[in-house]
């Protein structure tokens, strides 16, 4: 939903790209994408998927470092996705901070996070994560000092998501996750009209304030 209406000409960074599923979805749409990733395991395994799919390999070129040290000139991408990554980051104002630098001037950044829930403050070290999660203001407090404005919030994975996630990543074999994806898929979409409890994430969109 976020990046509904994103020309297909737009500069994109995926940051934190992990094994890349934001980036081959989008290059799948027609779109390029720069992404970067700290571990190179990661960036290699994207690398082989790139190679696995030629038609794909020259819309997304990998880069491999930290976040808060990007190879990128200022204002170099119209679309930043930064999801589930600085809540690893021991310094995540320095990470936003170069997020906003290359942020082109009419860009939109999109970070998905962990919601600040009771759950995640008592989970959160499980998982390598620096602090428990982010709420909006706290979310807003760190984009403040560079000029950037939450235009869009969106909470996902209350009670019943976390539980069918639970239950389906118990399930090891392949061919059955396939299987059973479409069966879960319908109640865990049904978990974001039912809201029961706190959400386990939270998702911003990100613009320049005027």
């Amino acid at each position: 939903r976020f990046i509904k209406g994103t020309p297909k000409t737009a500069r994109i960074l995926d940051a934190g790209s992990g094994y890349g599923i934001y980036s081959l979805t989008l290059a799948d749409r027609g779109y390029s994408v720069d992404t970067i990733d700290l571990e190179q395991g990661r960036v290699g395994a994207l690398n082989a998927r790139k190679r696995e799919r030629p038609e794909l390999d020259e819309r997304i070129r990998t880069y491999q470092g930290s976040i808060t040290e990007l190879p990128f000139e200022d204002k170099s991408y119209d679309l930043i996705i930064c999801s589930d990554v600085i809540e690893h980051i021991k310094d995540d104002v320095k990470a936003v901070s170069e997020l906003a630098r290359v942020l082109s001037k009419d860009g939109t950044l999109i970070i998905t996070v962990p919601y600040h829930s009771k759950n995640n403050e008592r989970i959160y070290p499980m998982f390598g994560h620096e602090r428990p999660g982010y709420n909006e203001e706290q979310m807003r407090r760190i984009l403040a000092p560079h000029k950037l404005g939450i235009e869009r919030v969106s909470c996902y994975e209350y009670a019943l998501g976390s539980f069918l996630f639970k239950v389906f990543n118990v399930i090891r074999f392949a061919p059955l996750m396939a299987v059973l994806f479409y069966l879960f898929y319908t109640p865990y979409l049904l978990d974001t009209l039912l809201r029961i409890g706190e959400p386990n994430g939270i998702g911003f969109k990100i613009k320049r304030q005027s």
